[in-house]
This record gives C-alpha cells, structure tokens and sequence, in this order.
C-alpha cells in the first residue's frame, strides 16, 4: 500500500513538472522574437532567414496544385529509379510551387548533388533551387 502511495505521489510530480516546462518554453522562445515576428521574417529583409525566399518554403507548406504534384512526383521517380545515389539523396525534399522546383537536403558526394540537379533540371526543363548540402563520407 505503501508503494501505491509513493508511485501516486511521483507521478503526480512529474505531471507537475512536464505541465510547467510546457508552459514555460513557448515563453522563453517568444521572448527571443520579436512580438510580430514570423519564421520567414527573421531576416530582416522580408526575404526570410537565409535571405533567400525560394529556400523557405517547407515541403509541408507547398502548394498543391496537381501540376505541381505531378511535377514532384516525376522528379521523385527519377531520384528513387536510380539505385546507385545514397539513401540521402533518395530521402532528398523535393518542394515545387507554381512550377518552381527547390531541392533541399544532404547528398553524400559531389555526383550526386550533380546527378540530383540534371535529373530535376531535365524533367522542369528549367533551372532548379540548389539547397543541397554535400557531406562526405568520413
């Protein structure tokens, strides 16, 4: 009974503590920030926070018109056709909006990153966003 009570008490506490540190952390977050700020405006030029306002769309955020799915959808199914690319460059975001396509992520060599923008490059037709890290294997 005694281990009951105890067990009660703990978990009581850590509820406590889980509930204050969840009410504390948006606080301090919203502190650093200014009180009308948003992510894309952290910059300070309206253009977002790497200065660049192509590189700050979330591939959860873009639009969804069917040409533009349809775009993505190509462009994943050639990225995923070849099996000589790592699995970084399979797991590569592909973002398009209004036709414009921006490939961010990390692709392991030099190649790759090439092979990656050709194949994005050949099926928009057009130039491609380049917000691809190459991290080499070490």
């Amino acid at each position: 009974m005694i281990q009951n009570g105890r067990m009660g008490i703990v978990s009581a506490v850590m509820a406590l503590a889980t509930i204050t540190c969840m009410s504390v952390m948006p606080a301090r977050a919203a502190q650093n920030q200014p009180a009308n700020a948003t992510p894309a405006e952290d910059a300070g030029n309206g253009e977002g926070i790497r200065g660049n306002a192509a590189l700050n769309i979330a591939p959860q955020r873009q639009l969804s018109s069917r040409a533009d799915r349809a775009t993505t959808r190509q462009i994943r199914r050639a990225i995923q056709s070849d099996r000589s690319l790592s699995m970084f460059a399979h797991s590569v975001n592909i973002i398009t909006r209004d036709g414009d396509v921006t490939l961010r992520g990390v692709v392991r060599s030099e190649a790759e990153h090439q092979a990656l923008l050709a194949k994005a490059a050949a099926v928009t037709g057009s130039a491609v966003v380049d917000d691809i890290s190459v991290l080499p294997y070490q």
